[in-house]
């Protein structure tokens, strides 16, 4: 991961490589970037997200709320919309034997919670996309 920040004795400045032009951050600013408190602001926020990225702090989930994922149940791919997701242990009236995982929710057509899965079965059991649950489904059959 290349940063776009720096810190130099306690400071946060940017790369010196990169022009930054005040103008294409705010509208009709006379102030110029170098004594601009909106620049100054992006920077220090950038500058921490960054920090988070570096020290394994930031999660990029691979889904989120209202996305719809595919299951091969009963030997064709079924859709489940995901309704939350957490982190620890799954209930286990839900799912059992989750734990420590980011656990993903879903319900079905009728908007009962039936599931949920962690998000390391993603691309193994759950799906992404109907295709990917189809090619998953024939690779299975060829198997047998």
């Amino acid at each position: 991961m290349e940063r776009l920040t720096k810190w130099e004795d306690g400071s946060i400045t940017y790369n010196e490589k990169r022009e930054l032009e005040c103008g294409e951050y705010c509208d009709s600013c006379s102030q110029g970037a170098g004594i601009c408190k909106t620049v100054e602001n992006m920077i220090k926020k950038l500058a921490t997200y960054e920090d988070a990225e570096e020290h394994g702090s930031i999660v990029r989930l691979p889904c989120k709320v209202g996305d719809t994922v595919w299951d091969n149940d009963f030997g064709y791919p079924e859709s489940y919309e995901i309704k939350a997701f957490s982190y620890g242990y799954c209930d286990s009236y839900v799912e059992p034997d989750i734990e420590d995982q980011i656990i993903f929710y879903y319900e079905n057509y009728s908007g009962s919670i039936t599931g949920a899965f962690p998000m390391s079965e993603l691309g193994k059991t759950v799906f992404l996309t109907h295709e990917e649950a189809e090619k998953k489904l024939e690779q299975l059959k060829n198997e047998i």
